[in-house]
């Protein structure tokens, strides 16, 4: 505890000089992304951590920018797309297909009345 009360006021201010060096860099300036920036966007929109985006494979890294997925119209189209493939390779599963059985069939029968 006494390390967090210690650590915390030191996180805040590395956070908000970063938030405003970005404000200042990308916002007033209106810079062009560097590959850094473009990445933090990108792990942003995924809604993932940075240790998570940092375990993908570095060719998806790639990817993704090449796709220019830090802009937000891109990547909900892009979004779109994975997740209608998604749920085609979910459709031809046969795990899915039972779990979708038993989700119609056993899932919504919780009765409080007393079984004998």
């Amino acid at each position: 505890l006494l390390w967090h009360c210690i650590a915390f006021p030191y996180v805040a201010f590395l956070y908000i000089c970063w938030y405003v060096k970005w404000m200042y860099k990308y916002w007033i300036k209106r810079e062009e992304y560097d590959t850094e920036a473009k990445l933090h966007l990108i792990r942003k929109n995924l809604g993932v951590s940075e240790n998570q985006f940092n375990c993908m494979p570095e060719d998806e890294h790639e990817d993704m920018l090449a796709r220019e997925l830090w802009i937000q119209e891109k990547f909900k189209q892009w979004k779109a797309e994975k997740d209608a493939e998604e749920q085609e390779r979910l459709v031809q599963s046969g795990r899915y297909k039972r779990y979708k059985r038993f989700m119609k069939n056993n899932a919504g029968t919780i009765s409080f009345l007393d079984e004998d």
